[in-house]
C-alpha cells in the first residue's frame, strides 16, 4: 500500500472518492500547531502544545457527532431514491 493510497483513505469518505472538508481542516490545524511550536522554539518563545492539542481535540469531539448525524441522514436520503 503506497502513501498515496493511505492519504486518499484518510482524507476521503468511505467511498475513497468524496473528499471531506473537515478532515482537511483537522490536518491543517494539526500542521499549524506544529508550525507554531517550531516557530516558538526557533525564536526562544513559549508555546504550549498541550493546551493547543486539548483545544483541537475539544473541537474535534464537538464536531464528530454532527458529522455522524449528517452521514446518517445522507444514507437515509439515498435509500429513499432507490
Amino acid at each position: 500500500m503506497g502513501i498515496k493510497t493511505v492519504v486518499t483513505q484518510l482524507m476521503t469518505e468511505s467511498d475513497n472518492v468524496t473528499h471531506d472538508l473537515f478532515r482537511y481542516l483537522v490536518l491543517i490545524a494539526f500542521a499549524n500547531g506544529l508550525a507554531e511550536h517550531w516557530y516558538a522554539t526557533a525564536h526562544s518563545l513559549q508555546f504550549d502544545m498541550q493546551s493547543y492539542g486539548v483545544g483541537l481535540a475539544a473541537l474535534i469531539v464537538a464536531v464528530t457527532p454532527i458529522l455522524a448525524v449528517r452521514g446518517y441522514f445522507e444514507r437515509k436520503e439515498g435509500e429513499h431514491h432507490e
